[in-house]
C-alpha cells in the first residue's frame, strides 16, 4: 500500500470551498484541489 505525504494548503481549501475562478484566464482554481481530494478519497478506499 502507497503512503502519501500531503502538503495542506488553507489556500487552496479556499478555493475548493469558495469554488473561485481566476479572474485573468477564467479557469476554475477550485478543480484542482477537488481532484486531489477525490483521488486521496478513492484511494483510501479499501
Amino acid at each position: 500500500m502507497a503512503r502519501f505525504r500531503i502538503f495542506r494548503d488553507t489556500d487552496v481549501l479556499i478555493n475548493w470551498l469558495a469554488q473561485e475562478i481566476d479572474r485573468n484566464t477564467g479557469f476554475d482554481l477550485w478543480r484542482c484541489p477537488y481532484d486531489i481530494f477525490d483521488r486521496v478519497k478513492n484511494e483510501l478506499e479499501i
